[in-house]
């Protein structure tokens, strides 16, 4: 049986599941089957609706307003079934979920807990508190700006661009890969500014170990039997290893880890987990930070690259920040370029999968639905994003003039690229930040000429994004869909 036969079979599945009681897991591939389907729903009700998949009931939100409702319902609706679930699904210990989700007690924490911990929350509360402590604007995400832009300096050479067997126009050009391009120096500047320089270095095959993993990582998600993924579970098991041998340097070989990532291995210790276990949520740390960035800078400078006249816009924005007086560069970038940021809003409203769950707690009303204790939520924002009463009749193109003649939009209930509530990403701002730094360097420092498109069957087009699988986050594009590209240096003057 290869993959495609086992998603068939899961589909059977499903029909034959609703005979018998059962738990559904958000990450079955059923739930995330009906993730897909409710995208058929955009033109008709938007009112919440109800499978019953595997004995239990999966109510499926689509309408704006319902969606607000579900993101402020935070004491009846909750988000740890799918931690628990992807904490399991990734082989951490029944106990070790049981110890992060321990609440503490008051009476019994030392005066110094207390200070660090005045509300008593568990591990999973804290950690969350420190993303947004690490990532939302302030020092600590202006210290994660200036090393992303330490390292990219290095990384960003012309000499370090990976070369693939094309002819090119001569010594000073290279014909590179956009994709390889982009996770190359993306993934590689996050894990150093996150976990320091040393994690990179304990083996020279990390970046493809993880990409191996993060290009079909869906085959976990779906448990997809291990006989028939055989790559990415070792990929997974790997990682795992090399976290754990992260752990094991010595602290003063890890002085480069971020002030989250120290927080999060120093409460595991706290709690008295193993190495092995902390590792694994190191790992997952990981993955979070690195899943979505790349892909967002492929699919921008791809839309970029094929038009002439939208390349001119950003071009003049990008000469303008880097002829800039006083070191504004990026300030310029970040704060004062319309058109990079009206490209980067429609970049993630159309290559951009979120999706969200909840577990209802007791009945609760949202809109004029009450939805029953002991069932799930669903949220697929994507069909929010494609909706053309709020999008246009164009709502399934790239046109990032619709952010730019209507201002307000990117605020709009329909457009939610980060999710929401207690599940609004926490590292929207740095994503933002290191796409457009990145994305405004590689177009300063070097020309850049599209040599092919590789789509569908090897066909000259623009690559598709892999829409199958419900990320949850960015689409990638489909295996072997590419941009190539032909990059010479710029001698360009500051």
């Amino acid at each position: 049986m290869d993959i495609r036969s086992y998603i068939r079979f899961c589909k059977k599945v499903t029909k034959a599941s609703r005979r018998r009681q059962g738990k559904v897991n958000e990450q079955s591939p059923w739930c995330i089957q009906a993730n897909a389907y409710s995208r058929r729903w955009v033109n008709g009700s938007c009112e919440p609706y109800a499978l019953t998949l595997g004995g239990e009931t999966l109510y499926i939100i689509t309408n704006p307003d319902d969606i607000s409702a579900v993101h402020k319902s935070s004491k009846t609706l909750v988000f740890d079934g799918f931690i628990r679930n992807l904490m399991a699904t990734m082989k951490v210990k029944p106990s070790t979920i049981d110890k992060v989700y321990q609440v503490p007690r008051k009476s019994e924490m030392s005066p110094a807990e207390r200070g660090l911990n005045p509300e008593a929350k568990h591990f999973i509360d804290l950690t969350h508190d420190r993303y947004v402590s690490q990532l939302s604007p302030g020092p600590r995400l202006d210290l994660l700006k200036s090393e992303f832009l330490r390292y990219m300096d290095s990384e960003l050479q012309f000499d370090q661009l990976c070369e693939i067997p094309m002819p090119s126009s001569g010594p000073k050009s290279k014909t590179v890969s956009l994709l390889r391009m982009c996770r190359d120096v993306i993934v590689t500047c996050n894990s150093n500014i996150l976990f320091g320089e040393h994690l990179l270095k304990i083996s020279p095959d990390f970046l493809e170990t993880y990409c191996t993993f993060d290009d079909e990582n869906w085959i976990i998600l779906y448990k997809v039997p291990r006989l028939l993924g055989k790559h990415v579970y070792s990929a997974r098991q790997k990682l795992g290893g090399h976290f754990k041998e992260y752990l094991e340097l010595p602290k003063s070989q890890r002085q480069g880890a971020a002030w989250l990532i120290r927080g999060i291995e120093d409460g595991m210790r706290a709690l008295g987990i193993d190495d092995s276990e902390i590792a694994t949520q190191l790992f997952l740390v990981h993955w979070s930070a690195n899943a979505n960035g790349y892909k967002l800078a492929f699919w921008y400078l791809a839309f970029i690259l094929r038009s002439p006249s939208l390349y001119r816009a950003i071009f003049d924005e990008v000469a303008l920040a880097f002829r800039s007086p006083n070191g504004s560069t990026m300030d310029q970038i970040l704060n004062h370029s319309p058109c990079m940021e009206a490209v980067f809003l429609e970049t993630l409203r159309l290559m951009n999968d979120p999706g969200t769950s909840r577990e209802i707690l007791s009945d609760t009303f949202i809109g004029k639905s009450r939805l029953r204790a002991g069932a799930k939520i669903l949220i697929p924002y994507r069909q929010l994003h494609l909706d053309p009463v709020v999008f246009g009749d164009a709502a399934t193109s790239f046109d990032p003039d619709r952010f730019r003649s209507q201002e307000t939009l990117a605020r709009s209930q329909s457009y939610k690229p980060f999710g929401g509530g207690v599940t609004l990403c926490p590292g929207r701002f740095l994503a933002r930040q290191e796409v457009l730094m990145f994305a405004a360097t590689v177009m300063w420092r070097f020309d850049l000429k599209v040599v092919q498109e590789i789509g569908d069957h090897g066909r000259s087009c623009l690559p598709k994004p892999k829409d199958n699988y419900s990320p949850l986050g960015m689409m990638g594009p489909i295996k072997g869909h590419d941009v190539v590209v032909e990059v010479r240096e710029a001698m360009r003057v500051s």
